[in-house]
């Protein structure tokens, strides 16, 4: 049996807080435009990807901040501090909910509940507005907020727990990833080589950053990608080791990570072509 399969991967970066991962987002594109007299202003274009609330997920058993408060609003804005607080100017669309917040328990529970409202994925765009033309202090990132008032144009709104919040690169950002995306060919492949879990296929990426500091990887999808029947690649970079919460230290003059897919099944392979794709996220441990 011949099979020829392809893995797609689409590489974006992303700087944020480490901590257990339920909703991502990223910045696709940063315009620099003049602001008021002498200042500069930052658009960052967005995508937040998802909000996982699946029973069993990090969502599941992450408490809600909102829940039991009078009052709280979740909304988009970009984060503005080393704190994690929101900027002023808040997003388009805002995408801003307040009703039956604080008595969403967990954040999946929220989840539900602003999936209801406005649906994921969600694009549009947020304005950084510096008084002069020097670029933000700090690694900025569009994703969802919340504050215990009524509204969060204002710069005490925190992330959410979970937000993995994704910044542009260099200039305004402190990483990037050389490639675009990458490419695994797999070539044609009997069902029995895909069975041995042997056929793996490796590629280099190369990480440049504007300042030396620990960096730390994940997958939008996890370490498994499907690819459709019972076909899937599971990455990996240096000694096997997972890329889910890999770290590495960015070194200024480029670091360069090999990951390397390696195809499993997990029952009956059928004939065809075969592809996936997911994200891989750098934020900051």
């Amino acid at each position: 049996m011949n099979l020829t399969h392809f893995v797609s991967g689409l590489l974006m970066l992303v700087i944020t807080q480490s901590v257990s991962a339920n909703i991502f987002s990223t910045i696709d594109e940063v315009s620099v435009q003049p602001g008021s007299p002498g200042g500069t202003e930052y658009l960052y274009r967005f995508t937040i990807h998802s909000w996982e609330t699946s029973p069993g997920s990090a969502a599941s058993m992450t408490p809600n901040p909102c829940y039991g408060e009078p009052v709280c609003t979740v909304a988009i804005n970009h984060r503005e501090t080393a704190a994690g607080t929101a900027g002023y100017t808040g997003a388009n669309p805002q995408c801003a909910i307040s009703r039956g917040t604080t008595t969403a328990r967990t954040m999946a529970d929220l989840g539900e509940l602003y999936k209801a409202s406005c649906p994921i994925p969600v694009k549009g765009y947020s304005i950084h507005r510096s008084v002069d033309s020097r670029p933000p202090a700090f690694p900025e990132c569009v994703g969802l907020f919340y504050t215990l008032r009524q509204s969060l144009n204002a710069n005490e709104g925190m992330m959410l727990p979970g937000m993995r919040c994704g910044i542009a690169p260099p200039p305004v950002g402190y990483c990037y990833v050389d490639q675009a995306n990458i490419l695994f060919d797999h070539g044609r492949l009997s069902a029995a080589e895909i069975q041995s879990g042997t056929n793996s296929v490796t590629r280099d990426l190369k990480f440049t950053c504007n300042r030396g500091f620990n960096v730390q990887l994940f997958l939008l999808t996890g370490d498994e990608v499907k690819l459709g029947s019972n076909i899937i690649s599971k990455l990996s970079t240096t000694g096997g080791a997972k890329i889910d919460g890999y770290q590495f230290f960015g070194d200024i003059n480029g670091t360069i990570l090999p990951i390397t897919s390696t195809l499993h099944s997990q029952g009956e392979v059928g004939r065809g072509v075969f592809t996936g794709s997911t994200i891989l996220i750098m934020t900051v441990p």
